[in-house]
């Protein structure tokens, strides 16, 4: 599973129709309504709407995803709803077979695991540097995602990401696609830095199985209040890595665009240690992963412009 994200990045989405997927549903798990295609960065997803107003989400995997993995996320959203139960997650719809996970070939003889969630109501955060509703809610719903995972594992849990932390230092790889000198020469300093002050910290620190993308993009808001937290999706990043990391992840692009982001991530560390008190060796090196996760960013996305 060397650097697995970067397969999974460089393979071709699925590209089935949606009366395909609608035959599909229909078959597998019984269901019929409208399709509505969502957003996906690797994968195919829809939302399909019954006759009855229950609404799912419709799951396509990349034909590079492991099913192991997705087993994985599936089974720790089940252990989720067990050990905290009004955590907003999805649910797992099993189709006719019994089956979490299906397996569905394309006209190209790909194949793509299958699975459908709970489609979960709410709005997106606001996109507004001034408004700090969310920062500490976010720190607390972080902190009990950490609590309900932490008696969970999965034997592909420890899969090398290349959005997982612990990894950064396999950025250098990618530097070459950054052309321009003085971004080149931020990217490392900052991998510089990674190296010296958090790799020797790694093997000492607390870790588990966590969602490792917890960010606004993957959460909901009641309509009528953007600082209630109504629903976590998107556990496509999940993977086995230092507390610390996770939370770092999700303190990274809260920082973007604030004057204070001092402040912003104060207001995050709050909420989060109230619920799991953080280690002053974690604490002493999270300025540095806060860091490496904007440099990750900046350089995956570098990379993925030549693709």
């Amino acid at each position: 599973h060397d650097l697995y994200q970067g397969d999974i990045l460089e393979t071709q989405s699925p590209s089935f129709t949606i009366e395909q997927v609608k035959d599909i549903a229909n078959k597998l798990y019984g269901l019929t309504g409208k399709l509505f295609p969502l957003a996906s960065e690797r994968d195919q997803n829809f939302r399909i709407t019954t006759e009855t107003g229950d609404q799912f989400v419709i799951k396509i995997a990349n034909s590079a995803e492991d099913p192991a993995i997705i087993d994985m996320q599936l089974k720790a959203l089940e252990h989720i709803a067990i050990v905290d139960p009004k955590l907003p997650v999805p649910e797992v719809l099993y189709s006719r077979n019994g089956l979490a996970i299906e397996q569905i070939q394309a006209e190209n003889g790909a194949n793509h695991s299958l699975r459908i969630l709970t489609y979960l109501s709410g709005a997106s955060p606001k996109d507004d540097p001034t408004d700090l509703a969310l920062l500490r809610p976010m720190g607390a719903c972080l902190a009990r995602l950490v609590l309900a995972l932490r008696g969970f594992f999965h034997p592909i849990a420890n899969y090398e990401l290349l959005w997982d932390l612990k990894h950064a230092s396999k950025l250098r790889q990618y530097l070459p696609h950054i052309t321009d000198a003085n971004h080149h020469e931020l990217v490392s300093y900052f991998l510089d830095r990674f190296d010296r002050n958090v790799l020797p910290l790694i093997p000492k620190l607390r870790a588990q199985i966590v969602h490792n993308d917890f960010v606004p993009d993957n959460i909901l808001v009641a309509e009528n209040d953007p600082g209630r937290i109504v629903g976590i999706i998107d556990f496509g990043d999940m993977t086995h890595t230092l507390l610390i990391n996770d939370l770092a992840t999700t303190i990274a692009p809260m920082l973007l665009e604030h004057a204070d982001p001092v402040g912003v991530a104060a207001e995050i560390l709050v909420g989060y240690h109230e619920l799991v008190p953080i280690e002053e060796a974690e604490l002493r090196i999270l300025y540095d992963l806060i860091a490496a996760r904007l440099t990750m960013l900046n350089v995956i996305a570098s990379w993925r412009t030549t693709i």
